[in-house]
């Protein structure tokens, strides 16, 4: 059986180990000194869902970023790097291919900074070689610029390849003589809850547990609560730039608020359902050019690639227009995030969520969620397969976006309400359905991309003198990005007859249908 590191604390620290390993053990004191790490990850903790652990160890003699399996402590990859936030950072090497497809365009943000001593230990047998490796930390955890506070003294057993016997051995005696408890968190995970955090405990997905019965506005209540914390929890990461997906998340919650007060009628006063639904488009309308000019700056690699090697760097002065317009866009919004109007905004959203509705006027407020939950996710499916049944080839591509709006709307719904029906069930309509927005979206980008990539090549002739070699570059990319969108859009068809072959529409009948006698 094969002993992975285990982790005890130790009081006292390192001062007690050889008291606590006893005579039976020879024990080597190899080196001590200052600890100073980092552990680092994403805002919506993707290393920690790919099991992974990234460490800066500013006290590293060699490799000072290590990036570790987290049950483990295996090492993945290791590398250098100055302050890095993007995996763009990185220089090349195993690190930076290891980190790309995980983290992708999200930053890597110091989530517990750990100050303190480490001590190096190595047990030696009867013939003077090492078989166990022992480290002993005293250390404090904090955030970022944040309060730091004390642990207990911890001791890792570090078994070594060949020596699993007296590991276990080892760890017999200190766990039945010495009456240490192993540990079932690492360093890492403690420092969080110290903190009050734990991974995963950010997701911009709807996650709301309701039950059948609940009352219809006291639900929607709960949902659109939810929204308004993934909103708060972004705003100080939009306002800091610190990457795209901040403004994404922010974006994302204020349309599903948008969505769930237009779809969801009929629940909650109508008065201040209609006040809301003007401040919230507000709220929309302000954050859309930062989130476009976010999307071409993430569109650029592939921008370059879909043209000619040696016409790629042609493309750079396109790029800092975008960076340019990105940060004055994002001025802009975050003036806006400071208005007083704004302050009103979540202010007065936070009361109305937080006082029980008079449900006077508003007769879908009292009926049962599940019945409310069918009856507008069963209508906009409806609307769906109309819309989508009457696309052609030769339709506009006007007709394809209202699709694309109306099939976001029902994934909001489905989102909103999945916990009342059977997991698979449900999961199997939203990754079928989100196969046919996926297919609809990137043709609606193309399309809008198209056009407004000739705009911009006129706004930076306008703006300063552009080589003509980037305006052919420009001219040559709006040409590809033509071609793809004639590709996409005739891959629509089988999209569609996927999203509405013959198994998904009985599920959706059965899940979704309200029988007569409990329609409205």
């Amino acid at each position: 059986m094969t002993l992975s590191p285990r982790h005890y604390h130790l009081v006292g620290g390192h001062e007690v180990l050889p008291k606590v390993l006893g005579e039976k053990f020879v024990l080597i004191h190899e080196a001590g000194g200052p600890l100073t790490q980092t552990y680092c990850d994403t805002f919506d903790w993707r290393l920690s869902a790919a099991g992974w652990q990234l460490i800066d160890d500013q006290e590293a003699l060699a490799a000072r970023l290590k990036l570790v399996q987290a049950d483990s402590g295996a090492l993945v990859a290791t590398g250098d790097c100055a302050s890095p936030s993007f995996f763009w950072d990185f220089p090349p090497g195993p690190l930076r291919s290891a980190l790309e497809p995980v983290i992708e365009m999200r930053a890597l943000l110091p989530m517990v900074c750990v100050r303190g001593r480490q001590d190096f230990y190595r047990v030696l047998d009867r013939r003077e070689k090492t078989v166990v490796r022992l480290e002993v930390i005293s250390c404090s955890v904090g955030g970022p610029g944040a309060e730091m506070h004390a642990l207990l003294p911890r001791l890792l057993l570090d078994p070594l390849k060949g020596f699993q016997r007296e590991a276990q051995a080892i760890a017999q005696f200190l766990e039945k003589q010495s009456g240490l408890v192993p540990l079932d968190v690492d360093l890492f995970s403690e420092g969080l809850a110290v903190l009050g955090r734990s991974p995963g405990d950010y997701s911009s997905k709807v996650r709301v547990d309701l039950s059948p019965a609940t009352p219809a506005a006291e639900a929607l209540r709960q949902i659109l609560w939810q929204l308004l914390e993934t909103l708060l929890t972004n705003q100080a990461g939009v306002e800091g730039a610190l990457d795209s997906e901040f403004l994404h998340d922010f974006r994302v919650a204020v349309r599903r608020t948008r969505s769930a007060l237009g779809q969801i009628k009929g629940v909650l006063p109508a008065r201040e359902v209609v006040l809301f639904r003007q401040e919230f488009s507000w709220l929309g309308s302000i954050t859309g050019s930062a989130r476009d000019f976010d999307v071409y700056l993430l569109d650029f690699p592939r921008f370059q690639a879909s043209l000619p090697p040696d016409v790629r760097d042609d493309l750079q002065p396109f790029r800092r227009f975008l960076l340019k317009h990105q940060q004055q866009e994002y001025r802009k919004l975050c003036r806006h995030l400071a208005s007083n109007r704004y302050r009103k905004l979540i202010a007065r959203w936070r009361d109305f969520l937080q006082t029980p509705g008079d449900v006077e006027g508003s007769p879908g407020g009292t009926r049962p969620v599940v019945q409310v939950a069918a009856e507008r996710t069963w209508k906009v499916y409806r609307r769906v397969m109309r819309e989508g049944l009457s696309i052609r080839a030769d339709s506009p591509p006007e007709d394809l976006h209202e699709l694309r709006k109306t099939c976001k709307k029902l994934r909001y719904l489905m989102e909103f309400f999945q916990s009342l029906y059977p997991p698979q069930q449900i999961r199997r309509l939203i990754k079928a359905l989100k196969e046919l927005q996926d297919n609809l979206g990137t043709y609606q980008d193309l399309h809008v991309q198209v056009d407004t990539l000739r705009r911009f090549s006129h706004e930076m002739a306008e703006e300063a003198e552009v080589p003509a070699e980037t305006l052919l570059a420009l001219g040559r990319l709006v040409e590809a990005l033509d071609r793809r969108q004639v590709a996409v859009r005739h891959e629509f068809s089988e999209r569609f007859a996927h999203f509405t072959r013959e198994k998904n529409q009985l599920l959706f009948r059965q899940l979704f249908k309200l029988p007569a006698q409990e329609q409205p």
